[in-house]
C-alpha cells in the first residue's frame, strides 16, 4: 500500500544533496514532476504498451517527429519549464531505458489518467486504473527514486547551495471529476462539493514534500475544462451560446483554482522558507478562447485530431485510431485531441507562467526563471 500523503520525508534533506551536476541556467540541477496526462512525458505509455494511443503518431509529430507518450503533438508545459531552467526534458520515471545518470537531471512521476480521490471511488466499488498511479502511488515512486540514489552514495562534499531540484506539481482534478460525474447522485449541480477534497489532497502532497526539505514547488491549476471538445460533445445542451463553453463546468474549475490558491497561501504562511508558486493555466487558455486571433489561432473549440461531430471528437474515433482525422496545422488549434492541448497552447501557458510571477514575494526563484527564460529558446 502506498504511504499516506501526510508522511514526512526524513531522508529528503539528504536527497536534495544528490544532484551533483553544475546548476543549470535557472539555478536548479533537476526537475521533479507529478500529476496526470497534462504533465505525463511517457509513464502511461509504459503502463499500457502498444494499446495506448500516445505510443502512436500523430502524437508527438510536431516537435519530436515521433510519439513519446506525451498527450499532445509536441511539448507540454513541464517541457517548456525545463527548457527555461536550462534542464533536459524531464524523463518518465517508469521508462526502462532511462539511465541513473539521466534521471539525476530529473524524473517525471506523472501518469495520464491519475486522480486524487481514490478512496471515494473505492468506497463506491469502482475499480479504476487511476488508483494504480494516484498521487499516493507517485509519492511512493518518488521514495524509490530517492532511495536508489542514496544507496549508490552519490552525495559529495562540494555540493553548492544552488544545486537543488525544482518541483512541479501538475494540475490534478480533471480525471476525478470525469469519474465523479458517473457516480449515482453526483451531477452538475453538486459536483463542486468535491473540489475541497481534491485541493486537500494536493495540499497534503505539497505539505509532505516541504516538511522533508523541498524548497521550490510550482503548482498548476486547471484550464477551462468547459471549453474542451470532449465535454462540449457530452454536454452539448449546456453550451453557453455566447462563449460556446459550458458555464457550470468552468465555474467548477474556477472554484477549485480559487481554493487551491488559498491553500497555497496557507502553506506559504506555514513554510516561510519555501517558494510555493501558482501556475495559472485557466487565465491564458481562456484568453486564447476569447482572443484567438491574437495568437494566430483559428480553431478554439474543435479538436485538431479526432473523430466526427461538431467538435471533431468521438469516443469511437479517438485521436490516433484508424477512424480519426488530423488537421493540417496543429499550431492553429487550442485542443489537440479533445481534452489535451496542442504544443502551441502549452507554449502560451508556459510563457504566461514564466512572466506572471510576483518578483517581490519570491525574488530569487523568479529572477532565476526569468533569466533562464531569456537565455534559452524553449519559450519564445
Amino acid at each position: 500500500m502506498a504511504p499516506s500523503l501526510s508522511t514526512s520525508f526524513p531522508c529528503l534533506v539528504l536527497f536534495l544533496l544528490l544532484f551533483i551536476v553544475a546548476p543549470a541556467a535557472g539555478g536548479y540541477s533537476a526537475l521533479l514532476a507529478f500529476g496526470d496526462s497534462l504533465t505525463d512525458t511517457g509513464n502511461l505509455a509504459y503502463f499500457g504498451g502498444d494499446a495506448i494511443s500516445t505510443n502512436h503518431l500523430p502524437y508527438g509529430e510536431t516537435y519530436f517527429r515521433h510519439p513519446t507518450g506525451r498527450f499532445s503533438d509536441g511539448r507540454l508545459v513541464v517541457d517548456f519549464i525545463a527548457q527555461a531552467l536550462g534542464l533536459p526534458l524531464v524523463a518518465p520515471y517508469l521508462a526502462g531505458n532511462n539511465s541513473k545518470e539521466h534521471l539525476k537531471r530529473g524524473a517525471n512521476f506523472a501518469v495520464g489518467g491519475a486522480c486524487a480521490l481514490t478512496d471515494i471511488f473505492e468506497a463506491h466499488g469502482m475499480n479504476l486504473a487511476c488508483a494504480e498511479y494516484s498521487l499516493n502511488v507517485q509519492l511512493s515512486w518518488f521514495h524509490e527514486y530517492q532511495r536508489s540514489f542514496l544507496s549508490e552514495k552519490l552525495i559529495q562534499q562540494s555540493v553548492t547551495p544552488e544545486a537543488k531540484p525544482f518541483f512541479f506539481l501538475g494540475e490534478m482534478g480533471i480525471n476525478d471529476y470525469w469519474h465523479l460525474l458517473r457516480l449515482d447522485g453526483v451531477n452538475k449541480t453538486n459536483i463542486q462539493r468535491y473540489a475541497p477534497m481534491v485541493v486537500r489532497a494536493i495540499g497534503a502532497m505539497i505539505d509532505s514534500l516541504i516538511q522533508g526539505g523541498a524548497e521550490t514547488i510550482l503548482v498548476a491549476g486547471i484550464y477551462p475544462l468547459g471549453c474542451s471538445p470532449v465535454y462540449l460533445t457530452v454536454y452539448q445542451e449546456d453550451r453557453n451560446p455566447k462563449t460556446g463553453c459550458i458555464d457550470w463546468l468552468n465555474d467548477l474549475i474556477e472554484y477549485q483554482n480559487r481554493l487551491l490558491q488559498r491553500e497555497l497561501e496557507r502553506l506559504r504562511r506555514t513554510y516561510l522558507h519555501s517558494k510555493i508558486l501558482y501556475a495559472d493555466y485557466y487565465g491564458p487558455v481562456m484568453h486564447l478562447y476569447l482572443h484567438p486571433a491574437t495568437y494566430g489561432i483559428d480553431e478554439t473549440l474543435v479538436a485538431c485530431c479526432g473523430g466526427d461531430g461538431p467538435y471533431n471528437f468521438s469516443l469511437s474515433a479517438v485521436c490516433g485510431s484508424p477512424l480519426s482525422n488530423l488537421c493540417s496545422d496543429p499550431s492553429r488549434y487550442v485542443s489537440w485531441d479533445g481534452l489535451h492541448l496542442t504544443e502551441a497552447a502549452h507554449a502560451i501557458v508556459a510563457r504566461h507562467i514564466l512572466k506572471s510571477f510576483d518578483a517581490k514575494s519570491t525574488p530569487r526563484t523568479i529572477r532565476s526563471l526569468r533569466q533562464a527564460n531569456e537565455a534559452n529558446n524553449g519559450v519564445q
